[in-house]
């Protein structure tokens, strides 16, 4: 699945229909806000996800990060959280996506 900010702020991402199936959450056209998702993550994954997308949008390095995430129905899923910056015709900083 595929994810992508709205925007440098990061409160809204959009999810792919596949993310949306996969995290159990339903959105009408994909936007969510990302405590929703952020708020089912085990352990430090969500604070360590929140450091990286911030040096991500500062800096532009991309991060990986494993990820557990209590899905709704009981679950647990791993995984693998990749992100790289997105960037303007000027080379600044206008989201991230993963």
């Amino acid at each position: 699945g595929y994810w992508r900010t709205a925007g440098l702020d990061g409160g809204i991402i959009w999810i792919s229909p596949e993310l949306t199936t996969m995290f159990g959450l339903a959105t009408d056209d994909g936007r969510i806000r990302l405590e929703e998702i952020r708020s089912r993550y085990l352990g430090t994954a969500a604070e360590d996800l929140r450091r990286s997308q911030a040096i991500c949008r500062a800096e532009g390095l991309p991060f990986f990060v494993h990820a557990q995430y209590s899905h709704p129905q009981g679950h647990v899923i791993d995984l693998a959280v990749h992100g790289e910056a997105e960037r303007d015709e000027t080379g600044a900083i206008t989201g991230i996506s993963g």
